[in-house]
């Protein structure tokens, strides 16, 4: 089988990689299920166990209730500290370092150049290496996040679009 394909064992479809969910537990890293497939599973045990999911919930709910409402607080007393602490914990990055990229792409978006200021741009990252490419409009970003950040999928998409 060609490199960057595998073959999904539920529906026997040969799909790109992007396709199926890691699992380091496989000798591949990948599940076995394409992520198609197991999402029609999931909804279909959801169904059959709608109950048991409906207690789960509330269990949940009243379990985790006061973590939710003192993570509110925390965020609401001091955004900005919560907005670096994310950027820190997610990225890697210090807010000085998001600056600066803001600063070299003049505020804009880096794919539609919408000039956006500092606090609507998005960083935009490799989901496997964790490498920061830029900083993203929350449009742009939702769409490449679409198409599973696939350059493969993002050339399609634009022949199609080019008809």
């Amino acid at each position: 089988m060609d490199e960057g394909f595998k073959k999904c064992t539920k529906c026997g479809e040969i799909k790109v990689i992007d396709r199926f969910s890691k699992n380091k537990n496989m000798k591949d890293g990948l599940s076995l299920w394409c992520k198609d497939c197991a999402n029609d599973s999931r909804r279909v045990w959801y169904k059959n166990n709608i109950e048991k999911m409906r207690t789960i919930n509330r269990t949940s709910y009243y379990k985790y209730r006061e973590q939710r409402l003192e993570h509110r607080k925390t965020v609401k007393r001091s955004p900005m500290k919560y907005r670096e602490y994310k950027m820190r914990s997610r990225y890697g990055i210090e807010i000085e370092e998001y600056d600066a990229m803001v600063e070299a792409q003049h505020g804009e978006c880096a794919i539609c150049h919408k000039s956006l200021g500092q606090k609507n741009l998005f960083i935009d990252h490799n989901h496997e290496t964790g490498r920061i490419r830029g900083l993203l409009c929350r449009k742009c970003n939702t769409a490449i996040g679409f198409l599973y950040d696939s350059p493969d999928l993002l050339r399609i998409a634009a022949d199609y679009l080019e008809r």
